[in-house]
């Protein structure tokens, strides 16, 4: 049926012009909206994830070396030969999927890396690589997980500001301080301090250096990780890392 035989059916039920061309504007625009989504669920469904085609595209990178600062929050086996870098922001929803990514496979794999956790606040106030504002709180979030750190309890923190990223401003990052038992005047003038704002600006200098444009962002062994949601690939890549050390000291 064309458009001019639904315009006379609606014209015949006595609606005014108005309504009927307000009436044929939404059915257009639904059957826009219809088509754009059927075409980016068949987009999605065509693009099936192959493990080992992403495997292979993945260790076709030559690996780069991260600066990573000397007093960066760290987990995991200090002695491992396996490095997973973390670049996030407090305050991305990306980055909390990651860390759940992460946390849902630890137990399988905190003997074989080490997890090495690194500031990327895309908060204009303290990343100069920012040309607008996205987070205005990711800064002082990341400040704050370094004075945590200083305090002895970075992980645990950690996991509290990703839970709660929705209501990060300075009040919530000291009553949280203050709930791990830290004095919040004390803990205020460590946020504020030079040097923990140097410390931040280490990790986005080295994000700055691997070219980081986004965060989350995931590295093993020095090459960047693309599908960072799938836990199953994080496995299967740092399996097959153990598999090459495995092979490298055997020929030594």
């Amino acid at each position: 049926m064309n458009s001019k035989s639904h315009f006379r059916i609606l014209s015949g039920l006595r609606f005014t012009s108005g309504q009927v061309l307000y009436s044929f504007a939404l059915i257009w625009i639904f059957g826009l909206s219809y088509t754009g989504i059927m075409q980016n669920e068949i987009k999605a469904g065509d693009k099936k994830f192959n493990l080992k085609e992403a495997l292979e595209e993945h260790f076709k990178q030559l690996p780069v070396k991260i600066p990573i600062d000397s007093n960066a929050a760290v987990k995991g086996n200090p002695h491992a030969d396996i490095t997973i870098v973390e670049f996030a922001d407090f305050e991305c929803p990306s980055c909390k999927a990651l860390t759940d990514s992460l946390q849902s496979i630890w137990p399988g794999i905190k003997n074989e890396v080490k997890l090495f956790f690194m500031n990327y606040p895309l908060d204009s106030t303290i990343n100069t690589y920012m040309k607008r504002q996205i987070h205005r709180y990711a800064g002082i979030a990341a400040c704050a997980g370094v004075c945590a750190q200083k305090g002895g309890d970075f992980w645990n923190y950690h996991d509290e500001l990703f839970k709660n990223q929705k209501f990060l401003n300075r009040n919530f990052l000291l009553d949280l301080a203050e709930k791990f038992g830290w004095n919040k005047e004390k803990f205020s003038t460590c946020m504020d301090s030079p040097e923990v704002i140097r410390r931040v600006k280490s990790d986005i200098e080295a994000g700055n250096s691997v070219k980081i444009l986004s965060t989350p962002d995931l590295f093993i062994n020095g090459r960047h990780i693309k599908y960072w949601n799938r836990p199953d690939f994080i496995k299967a890549v740092i399996k097959q890392e153990l598999e090459r050390q495995k092979k490298k000291y055997t020929h030594q």
